[in-house]
């Protein structure tokens, strides 16, 4: 086991729900107004492959994103490089959150993965507290690590400790598998993630990123390795505007957390990748 400086992993955990005994039922599930009506879809699907209509759809530019839960679904393995780029979203999952919204971005597509890599900016990013009822920062310590995560999807160690610069973005243009830890404030102890980008291209970028440890609040074990899995996907739909889809999976076997956590946190993040402050706009689930 490798010791980790006082610093633990981000860039998903914006993803991660606090822990809960609440669950709400319906297989999809609303969570206020904006969320998509997305009733005869029986799962999510990401924009894979390009131009792929995402669900739930594209929220328009300048509108918060269009979201959609949905619980206790299972996730076809005959077709993950087409559903979701390839990304490891295969089986049973207790909780998907996804995201879709435009953006209007006249920077390339180094610009957006240069935010992937930027691992210390996330320290300090808000996100809404639903326990809280108030905007509260997600992420106290943050950093890249030199070495490598394991490239297959059996391969669950990491051979990372030495914390190091940001990555730049040609590394996470690169498709190599890249680690990162982050102290989030509603976890105990180093989480360690793994971002890798799945594709990359001059009009889209497609990002996963997967705990490789096990993430625990005090005692307790809230998710196991690989529990937590997050996709996201930029791409160019017409000159300057983009399309940003962000997915947020907690596996079977770990602790299933309140739909509106995994929202909020989901959203953190894709403001983040978008430039925006945490608390530019009103919660996306109060």
């Amino acid at each position: 086991m490798r010791v980790l400086p006082a610093i633990h992993l981000l860039i998903l955990l914006l993803v991660l729900p606090f822990p809960a005994a609440a669950v709400v039922p319906a297989q999809h599930n609303p969570i206020q107004n904006s969320v998509a009506s997305a009733a005869a879809q029986t799962s999510p699907r990401a924009p894979c492959p390009a131009g792929t209509t995402p669900v739930p759809a594209y929220a328009p530019a300048g509108a918060p994103p269009a979201v959609a839960v949905w619980q206790d679904v299972t996730l076809p393995d005959t077709e993950p490089g087409e559903r979701f780029c390839g990304a490891d979203l295969t089986g049973p999952l207790t909780t998907v959150a996804a995201l879709a919204g435009r953006f209007r971005h006249a920077g390339s597509v180094d610009d957006l993965a240069a935010r992937f890599g930027a691992v210390s900016e996330t320290v300090g990013m808000l996100y809404w507290s639903t326990t809280d009822q108030d905007w509260r920062v997600l992420v106290e310590e943050a950093t890249a690590l030199d070495g490598a995560a394991g490239q297959g999807r059996e391969d669950t160690q990491p051979h990372a400790e030495t914390p190091r610069p940001d990555f730049t973005a040609a590394e996470v243009r690169s498709g190599r598998a890249l680690t990162f830890a982050q102290n989030d404030t509603r976890s105990s102890g180093a989480n360690l993630y793994r971002l890798r980008a799945l594709a990359a291209g001059p009009d889209r970028l497609v990002v996963e990123i997967v705990n490789l440890e096990a993430i625990r609040f005090t005692l307790l074990t809230v998710f196991e390795p690989r529990g937590l899995v997050s996709l996201h996907v930029l791409e160019r739909l017409d000159g300057d505007l983009w399309g940003a889809y962000s997915l947020a999976a907690v596996r079977e076997g770990s602790v299933s957390g309140r739909p509106k956590s995994l929202v909020n946190r989901a959203a953190a993040f894709h403001r983040f990748l978008l430039g925006r402050p945490g608390d530019d706009a009103p919660p996306l689930a109060p």
